[in-house]
């Protein structure tokens, strides 16, 4: 099975975050239009986003993208998917890159 590469925009999960977390506690994941995936777990998320996983379970290769400090869905997305705060965030992030075990998801300006 061919691997795609999907962008995981969670700059996008601000429509799963204002509107599904509140309504039902669910979260909307957006991935690129050529995956397939039916549903991933939150577990798996962060995982992805805290660097610990490239792929999704099925073996796809995911490429998580952020938003620019001083965000507040930066911050919401991070303590209800990753629960953590921004300086715990930031303080996970210098540990793995002064070891060299792993660099944060790349930061994008904007929602979409």
């Amino acid at each position: 099975m061919k691997a795609h590469r999907v962008l995981l925009i969670w700059s996008l999960f601000f429509w799963g975050i204002q509107s599904a977390s509140s309504a039902s506690g669910e979260l909307a994941i957006i991935v690129n239009n050529t995956n397939d995936i039916q549903e991933i777990s939150v577990e798996d998320v962060a995982s992805i986003f805290l660097g610990k996983s490239r792929q999704l379970p099925d073996g796809t290769k995911v490429v998580p993208l952020d938003q620019l400090e001083g965000s507040g869905l930066k911050q919401e997305f991070y303590a209800k998917v990753v629960r953590k705060t921004l300086p715990q965030l930031n303080s996970y992030w210098s540990r793995l890159i002064f070891t060299g075990r792993g660099q944060p998801p790349f930061a994008v300006s904007g929602n979409s």
